[in-house]
């Protein structure tokens, strides 16, 4: 599919993906690294557990590169997210240590940095 005819909403991203794999909806989850009844779960705003986790890892697998830090209260780039998390911890600045500590607690940060370890590869 071309990005021209990619559909803006992750949600109808991932269906057009899955509609296109294969194996489907089962094949595309293997390629996100989660399970099928999980992913759509997600689609259907039913997942039990962390969403926010999970839509990281679809994220990372789309490319979309932007993550809504909740320290922040703002969209961010993957790779600003990335860079504030693994920084060494701040001495100087309390605001820049807070950030840093809020970092290094947050769900969504971690559940980025475990998709990049696993960072599949996308489906042609």
């Amino acid at each position: 599919m071309s990005e021209a005819m990619m559909p803006t909403d992750w949600r109808d991203q991932i269906r057009a993906l899955a509609k296109d794999h294969p194996r489907g909806l089962a094949g595309l989850a293997d390629r996100i690294g989660m399970s099928r009844p999980s992913l759509s779960m997600l689609l259907a705003d039913k997942y039990p557990g962390d969403p926010a986790r999970m839509r990281a890892k679809v994220m990372l697998f789309l490319g979309e590169g932007q993550v809504s830090c909740p320290y922040l209260r703002q969209e961010i780039a993957d790779s600003e997210c990335r860079g504030y998390r693994t920084r060494p911890q701040p001495t100087s600045i309390p605001s820049e240590l807070r950030h840093w500590t809020a970092c290094q607690a947050c769900q969504l940060g971690k559940a980025l940095a475990t998709a990049e370890r696993k960072e599949p590869s996308h489906v042609a």
